[in-house]
């Protein structure tokens, strides 16, 4: 916890990647609205369902564009702070 106190980058860092997946949440969230594609599970007759899940919506994957915003967001700071130190 000493680090994180003491460590800028890494509240900036903290920071950027809570803001890219909020940012990331609601623009999946209106794109789950406009394009309205069911689940395979919804569309599909005769599907046994491991886990039932309770969104119908499946496009585009929340857990997937959340991820990819914080792993952009890491990357490009990192490669930004890493064309300064060279």
């Amino acid at each position: 916890m000493e680090v994180i106190r003491k460590n800028n980058q890494v509240k900036k860092i903290a920071i950027i990647g809570v803001i890219a997946i909020v940012t990331t949440a609601a623009i999946i969230n209106i794109l789950k609205i406009t394009v309205v594609e069911p689940r395979p599970f919804i569309a599909l007759v005769n599907v046994n369902l491991l886990i039932y899940e309770n969104d119908s919506l499946s496009f585009p994957s929340g857990r997937t564009g959340n991820i990819f915003a914080l792993l952009t967001a890491i990357g490009l700071h990192w490669t930004i702070c890493w064309k300064k130190i060279q």
